[in-house]
């Protein structure tokens, strides 16, 4: 498996393979749903893609996985930073995407019908279990109360980090607003190679 990256194309993607401790075979017991996959690359033509891009990432350009077959979890982030690299030039272009994308998610007829019968706590703690259904290998721990919230993402060393860190930030207020929270704010607090900690308040 050939881990090569035009820097100059994908300087994001390349830093982050670049951590990793085996380039994108690392932590095969992690693994992502193919639905973060495949969302990323929703509304993105990707078709002109592939130079300077490992042999793994033109792959599933090529062929996106099934949303609910796993795929293996650096593969999920290398795809993420492709798109980030290709098509949002800055991190607040990279903040609104991950906005758009969480609140299709909000919008969706099963989170409205929980929003309705759940405090915004409730949600979020429910997104944590949630998690575990999307991921492998990563956890995301929510405690605190109605107004007043932390989480704590877990992981092995440099799986995530960086901006796909900073994004949650969007991700999760994103999420309170669909829940129904007035004005939300999340300030990441902390990020290490294996962790990243988060604190909510609206």
């Amino acid at each position: 498996m050939t881990d090569t990256v035009d820097r100059r194309l994908y300087p994001r993607l390349a830093e982050y393979i670049d951590v990793l401790p085996d380039g994108l075979a690392s932590y095969p017991e992690c693994k992502a749903k193919g639905t973060l996959v495949t969302s990323a690359l929703e509304g993105h033509d990707t078709s002109d893609l592939g130079d300077g891009l490992p042999d793994p990432v033109v792959q599933m350009l090529r062929s996106p996985p099934h949303p609910a077959l796993w795929v293996p979890g650096p593969m999920s982030d290398a795809i993420f930073y492709t798109v980030v690299d290709a098509f949002y030039p800055d991190d607040d272009a990279v903040m609104e995407w991950t906005r758009r994308r969480t609140m299709q998610t909000a919008n969706s007829k099963m989170y409205r019908a929980l929003s309705r019968v759940a405090r915004p706590t409730t949600m979020l703690k429910m997104a944590a279990g949630v998690h575990g259904m999307f991921q492998k290998g990563t956890d995301l721990a929510v405690e605190g109360k109605d107004g007043d919230v932390k989480f704590v993402l877990t992981h092995p060393p440099f799986l995530h980090g960086g901006l796909n860190h900073r994004v949650n930030v969007a991700m999760f207020e994103a999420l309170l607003m669909g829940a129904g929270a007035f004005e939300p704010r999340v300030e990441m607090t902390e990020s290490t190679p294996t962790r990243a900690t988060y604190h909510a308040r609206w």
